[in-house]
This record gives structure tokens, sequence and C-alpha cells, in this order.
């Protein structure tokens, strides 16, 4: 398991733009704590440590730990803005986790062991439809047409009409055709 990250915050005195510029021109990232049933709190967090825990790669989808002058705070970090050349974060936005709160949250969906799966390996691909919401189809598996059934039945219709028909024999039902 990954290991916890921890940021060291100092309270923001001066709210609004001329303080987060101040902040950044100080080695600061400015960022914003939301949240709770408390009121915005304009903070600072130290560049390096934003930096670091970008670079894990979890940033954006675990808990993190904020400290100030000793107390711990959890959050979940609800938005990170980049600088669009130097890719630097120019503000954070952070959300206060409380235990009897319900928190919607996107998850990042990683597919292991594809090198493992039979469908894949028998030259099917992976389809990813989806990366957010709920009770959805996130990925499907397609597999390769059999040689020779492609030139049969055009793009696959025919093999779903086919099936259709196998299936509608097999309940009883028929389209009255061969009567």
């Amino acid at each position: 398991m990954a290991k916890k990250i921890e940021l060291n915050v100092d309270v923001r005195e001066r709210g609004g733009k001329g303080g987060a510029r101040e902040a950044r021109r100080n080695g600061f990232v400015p960022g914003v704590l939301y949240g709770g049933d408390e009121a915005p709190v304009a903070i600072n967090l130290r560049k390096n440590e934003v930096l670091k825990a970008i670079g894990t790669g979890q940033f954006l989808s675990s808990t993190v730990n904020l400290i100030h002058k000793g107390d711990s705070q959890l959050v979940i970090p609800q938005a990170i803005q980049l600088h669009p050349v130097s890719d630097q974060p120019p503000h954070v936005d952070l959300f206060r986790v409380n235990a009897d709160q319900t928190i919607a949250v996107e998850v990042t969906v990683n597919f292991v062991g594809e090198e493992q799966s039979p469908g894949l390996k028998q030259g099917g691909t992976l389809n990813v439809v989806r990366y957010t919401d709920r009770d959805f189809t996130v990925a499907t598996i397609a597999g390769r047409a059999a040689e020779g059934e492609t030139e049969e039945a055009g793009e696959g219709e025919e093999v779903e009409g086919e099936e259709a028909g196998a299936d509608a024999e097999a309940s009883g039902e028929s389209d009255g055709g061969d009567d």
C-alpha cells in the first residue's frame, strides 16, 4: 500500500489574488480548505511537498493529512490547477472529510492482468467504455471475428442475426417466413 500523503500548511492571512501571488513568490502553493461545518480557509502549502505528492500519482485519488501546528485534518484533494506551460501547481482546493458525511469522488480505474486475459490472448480488444458515474459498464472485451466469418457476415451484422434466429428457434418463436 502507498505511503500516506501528509502536507504541512499555514493559514494565509491575506486572501484573494494578492495574497496568492505573495504566497507563490515565497515558495508556497496557495490553496483553499472547504467543507464540513467550518468556513473556507485560505492556506499555504509548501511547494516541494505538493510536487512530491503529485509525483506519487495518487494525489487526487486518495486522502491527505494536513498538518497545522501539530494538529492533523483529513482532507481529499478536490482540484489542482496546473500551469499550462510549466506544469507547476498555482492553486490547490482541498475538501475536509468528516465521518458522518457522504462525499462523491472520481475513482481511477486501472486494468491489471490484461496479458493473462483469455479474450485478449485470442486477439480480442479491450474497449474502455467509461471512467466515471455509478452502476455502469466500465469495460468490455470484443472478440476477434473468425477467418471467413467477416466475409460472409459483412461486419458482423449477419452473425448477430444468425444468433438471434437461433435464439428464436430455441424458444419456439418464428418470423413466419418458412410456414
